[in-house]
């Protein structure tokens, strides 16, 4: 045994490990410029041929720290406004109308017009994504004013996990939901992530929240805080087995008309996060 590390290319994507034994641990670290690494283990054995995948997380790490968006991230253009300036290392989300709808760059339609949709994709399939927002959101005779979150899975439109925070002071919502969809259908969901003392002070709703997002394979995790110290656990639920690495984070929004509402998004981290260890890989 020893280390009789190689190397392999973007092109052919293989890598071959020499020299081993009947019965060897193979640690094979797979590394790429601009991409979180992944090590994973191979228990070898005689005329045997040990077959994997290693997908490489294009981890970010965006303090809105810049005055303006940069690329990769998109900008859709719709109802609704953007600053990185009004209130410096934070992504301001003005919620304006009228009638602008969440969802289309998810394919929904609607005879509303499409909200202002922000979009930063990246890949990978073990990692942990990690955000603050700060809703500030007025409530009297208002309508719709919600912010919606989405994580796109795959090169499609059908799966993807969803988090709507806002109010519609004309039904006496005030609500903070979540869920995933697969496949066009909602798998798991919890109507109940709003803080107890999230409430209407001087006619407006001010209050963070954090969010945890984990992909493990094909395993969604959501978890959220409200102190960003305690985390409590939405729910868990898988995506189906042909699901690529592909991510889309979107912001956008669901708003009746304008009424001063805004979010501030503190930051959004995504980490590659490491591959559970395993022999034989099929």
């Amino acid at each position: 045994a020893g280390n009789f590390g190689g190397s392999s290319t973007y092109a052919n994507g293989r890598f071959y490990v020499l020299g081993v034994d009947e019965g060897d641990i193979v640690t094979v670290t797979a590394t790429k410029s601009g991409y979180g690494s992944q090590t994973r283990q191979y228990l070898t054995h005689t005329g045997g041929i040990s077959q994997g995948r290693i997908t490489l997380t294009t981890g970010f790490r965006e303090d809105f720290s810049a005055t303006t968006l940069a690329s990769p991230w998109q900008v859709v253009s719709g109802p609704g406004r953007h600053s990185l300036t009004d209130n410096a290392g934070h992504l301001r989300y003005y919620l304006e109308g009228p009638q602008a709808y969440s969802g289309s760059s998810l394919g929904v339609v609607s005879n509303w017009s499409p909200s202002l949709t922000l979009i930063r994709p990246f890949t990978g399939d073990n990692w942990v994504l990690k955000t603050k927002a700060t809703y500030n959101i007025k409530w009297y005779m208002t309508g719709a004013q919600y912010q919606v979150l989405y994580i796109a899975f795959g090169e499609g439109n059908g799966n993807y996990l969803r988090i709507n925070r806002g109010t519609d002071q004309w039904y006496n919502a005030n609500v903070l939901t979540a869920e995933l969809v697969v496949n066009g259908q909602a798998v798991a969901s919890n109507n109940n992530l709003r803080a107890p003392n999230d409430v209407v002070v001087s006619d407006w709703l001010r209050y963070p929240y954090w969010y945890e997002i984990t992909r493990n394979g094909q395993c969604i995790t959501l978890r959220y805080s409200y102190d960003g110290t305690t985390y409590m656990t939405a729910f868990s639920a898988a995506l189906p087995a042909g699901v690529t690495a592909a991510q889309r984070v979107i912001i956008d929004g669901n708003v009746w008309t304008t009424a001063g509402s805004y979010v501030d998004w503190d930051y959004i981290h995504v980490d590659p996060t490491a591959i559970p260890t395993k022999g034989d890989v099929d």
